[in-house]
This record gives C-alpha cells, sequence and structure tokens, in this order.
C-alpha cells in the first residue's frame, strides 16, 4: 500500500472512530442530563406525599445538585486534563447510579440533600465539560459539527427519558423507578463508554478530524496541552471576566424561563396537557439548533453567532408578551428554542477559540460554575418578581432585555478579541 493510500486509511479511521466517539459522547449527555437531572421535578409530588415535606424542602435536591456542580466543576476540568475523560466519566456513571439506588432507600431529608450532592458530583464528570474537553481533543475543524451533535444529547434525552420516568412512577412508584434507572445507567452507559469512548486519537494510532499530518505542522491538533494560554494567565484577561459577566446574565436568563415557562403557559390559559406539548415543542426546536449552529461555528465566527443565538431568545421572549396571540407562542416556542439549543455548544466553542486548548478543561469548569450559580440566581428572582407583583410580565420584561444586552455585550467582546486559528486550538 502506498503512503498515500495508508494515510487515507488513517484518517478514515480516525474520523469514522471520532464519531463513534461523538455518540458516547451523546449517550453521556442524554442519560447523565435526563436521569440525573431532568427527570429529578417527576418524584416532587411522589416526595411530598410521602414523607409531607414542603415543595421547598423538596426542591432542595436540585440546589444541593446544582452546589455540586459549581464547587466541582473546575476540579473535573482540571483531573480529566490530567487522567483523561475515560478514567473520569466510567467512575462517574457508577457513582451516579449507585446514589439513586440509594435514593429509593431513601427515609430523611438529609438523605436527600447528600444523595443529590453525589448525582451532582456524578453529572459534573459525565456531561459539558469532560464532554467538550473529549471532543475538542478528538476535532478541530469539523468541532463544530461534533460538539453540536454531542451536546443535543441533553435535550434528547430529556423528551425519552422524563416522560418514561413518569410513567414508571404512576405504574411501580417513585421507589422501584429510581432503582431502574440507576441501573440503566450500570447497564447502557458503563458499557458504551467502555467501549467506545477513547481519550485521544493518539491512543489508536490516529488524528484528528480523519487528517493523516497538516501541512505546515507534524503535530496533531485539537488536544489540550497545544495551542493557547494557561489558567493561572487566562483569569488575569478582560475577555475571561467579561464572558462570566455574559455567561452569568445568559444563564440566569435560560434558566429562569426554563423553571417557569410551564406555570406561564398555564396562567395564560393553556391546559398542563397543552403546556407540556409546548416545552416538548421547545425541547424538539432546541434539538435543530445544536446542530444548526454547530455546523454554523465552522465557516462563522462563534462569537457573532452566539451573539446571535442570544439575540434570539431576546426576540422569542419579546413575541410571547407583545405579538398577537398566535404569533406569540409560535415565535416564542422557535426562537427561545433555538436559543436554548445553540447556547451550550457556542459556550464550549466560545471557550476554545478565546483561549485556546492548554488549560481548557480548567478554565471551561470555571464557566461552568458561573453557570451553575446562575442557575441558582435566576429562578430564583424570577419566581421573586412573581410573588412580588402577581404576574411573571415584568420578569420576563427583564430576561428579553437581559438577552439582548448579553448579544450585545458579546459583540462588543469580539470586536476587542483577537481570536485563535481554528487550527491551532
Amino acid at each position: 500500500m502506498s503512503g498515500r493510500d495508508g494515510g487515507r486509511s488513517e484518517g478514515s479511521s480516525a474520523f469514522f472512530y471520532g464519531w463513534w466517539v461523538v455518540m458516547a459522547c451523546f449517550v453521556s449527555m442524554a442519560m447523565a442530563g435526563s436521569i440525573g437531572n431532568l427527570s429529578f421535578p417527576v418524584f416532587l409530588k411522589p416526595l411530598t406525599a410521602e414523607f409531607g415535606w414542603t415543595r421547598a424542602q423538596v426542591s432542595g435536591g436540585i440546589s444541593a445538585f446544582m452546589l455540586a456542580i459549581a464547587l466541582t466543576a473546575p476540579f473535573v476540568g482540571r483531573a480529566v486534563g490530567l487522567y483523561g475523560p475515560r478514567a473520569v466519566m466510567i467512575p462517574a456513571a457508577v457513582l451516579m447510579g449507585l446514589c439513586l439506588m440509594l435514593l429509593s432507600q431513601l427515609t430523611a431529608l438529609w438523605q436527600l440533600y447528600v444523595l443529590r450532592l453525589g448525582v451532582g458530583v456524578g453529572f459534573t464528570a459525565l456531561a459539558h465539560v469532560p464532554v467538550n474537553i473529549t471532543i475538542s481533543r478528538w476535532f478541530a475543524r469539523k468541532r463544530g459539527r461534533a460538539m453540536g451533535t454531542a451536546m443535543i444529547g441533553a435535550p434528547v434525552g430529556g423528551l425519552l427519558m422524563t416522560p418514561f420516568a413518569s410513567s414508571c412512577v404512576e405504574w411501580v412508584g417513585w421507589r422501584p423507578t429510581l432503582l431502574i434507572l440507576g441501573g440503566l445507567l450500570w447497564l447502557i452507559l458503563v458499557p458504551v463508554l467502555w467501549g467506545l469512548l477513547r481519550d485521544t486519537p493518539a491512543d489508536l494510532g490516529l488524528l484528528p478530524d480523519g487528517e493523516t499530518r497538516r501541512a505546515t505542522d507534524d503535530a496533531p491538533v485539537g488536544v489540550e496541552g497545544g495551542a493557547g494560554i494557561s489558567a493561572r494567565d487566562t483569569v488575569r484577561t478582560g475577555r475571561f471576566w467579561a464572558l462570566i459577566g455574559i455567561y452569568f446574565l445568559a444563564y440566569a436568563c435560560l434558566f429562569s424561563v426554563m423553571v417557569h415557562q410551564y406555570p406561564y403557559f398555564t396562567d395564560q390559559g393553556f391546559s398542563a396537557q397543552q403546556a407540556a406539548l409546548l416545552v416538548s415543542v421547545l425541547l424538539s426546536a432546541s434539538v435543530l439548533s445544536g446542530l444548526g449552529f454547530g455546523w454554523a461555528s465552522e465557516r462563522y465566527d462563534p462569537l457573532q453567532l452566539a451573539a446571535t443565538c442570544y439575540a434570539l431568545g431576546g426576540i422569542g421572549i419579546a413575541l410571547l408578551l407583545w405579538a398577537p396571540p398566535r404569533l406569540a407562542v409560535t415565535g416564542f416556542v422557535a426562537c427561545f428554542g433555538f436559543f436554548f439549543g445553540g447556547t451550550t455548544p457556542l459556550t464550549a466553542l466560545v471557550t476554545g477559540r478565546m483561549f485556546g486548548m492548554k488549560a481548557h478543561g480548567v478554565i471551561y469548569g470555571f464557566y461552568q460554575t458561573v453557570i451553575c450559580l446562575s442557575g441558582f440566581v435566576g429562578p430564583t428572582v424570577m419566581g421573586f418578581i412573581y410573588d412580588t407583583t402577581g404576574s411573571y410580565q415584568l420578569g420576563f420584561s427583564g430576561i428579553g432585555i437581559g438577552l439582548l444586552c448579553a448579544a450585545a455585550l458579546m459583540l462588543v467582546v469580539r470586536a476587542r478579541t483577537m481570536l485563535l486559528p481554528l487550527s491551532g486550538v
């Protein structure tokens, strides 16, 4: 076989195995996001009914989950950088499954909080941080489409697993349902990660993107430890702190709407089934958005795409509040769904292009901490506004303005920043 044919075969192997890695990351995002996070509200009423706890007390399980992510995300990023995604994600799947099974034996409120902390640690080590690092190692020029495909696992998992969990609770009760969900992590996710996930293409003697050699450089691209700046130098830059402010604002708006949209729809006269259907359609739109923005990022500036994404969210809120009734709901579901789906992959892609891959895991972990803190603040403030005014009008208006401000600030950062070339990250 000629050298050229051998190179083509090697590149093809890297390309196709890379997409098996993407599928492993997709499954991890889907199962960790849906089983560990999105399905929790299904257990709220059964827990309050059995133990007499208030909804606020049970909702503390969500707070414990978010707190775990906020505290551990930077450390998970460092661990993945040191030991590789596989060594972190497989034990995390075992841990999350164990915590869910132990939750089925729940007898006291403190146990709920402790075990939900454990679920949050497992989620952190299965979802955004390790998936982002893994995709960035396997792909450089094709990173956008790969990242978009992997990250839509969360909404797809929510669409599939949340109704499944709800049905299980109705049929067999909440305790057996938790055993089933924990068992699914062990029976499905652990074998998928073990069989398909590899830390880098170099583990198989391959290079990223299905490439054999770069024309100007013999080193592989897209691996951690490559071009970029250190975490210490990153936190000294103005653009690092500017992105913290932008992400906190954008995600506080995002979480506020995702938590409060269902009661908003029912307040507007929609039935419970209609409100649930609207949320499901929004999640479906987010799947298309994740893929679309991922592919677009390979041709267009990711910061400009992020600004467009935030602006779409703001437009969706404006339509919901002030457009004619038929256009209001349709426009909101479409625009905000595209915002929801595009935000997560674009956050990862912007971070890589801004700071490179040298300390990508740690830097992205810092941003995950900020995002989780916004998940504390946003929905709480929105609830306070509703309790004070008796309406979502003021709160949703503030969200629309906030998203448009986030879009404008992202464009300002872009105008003052020199992005690293894609081939160097």
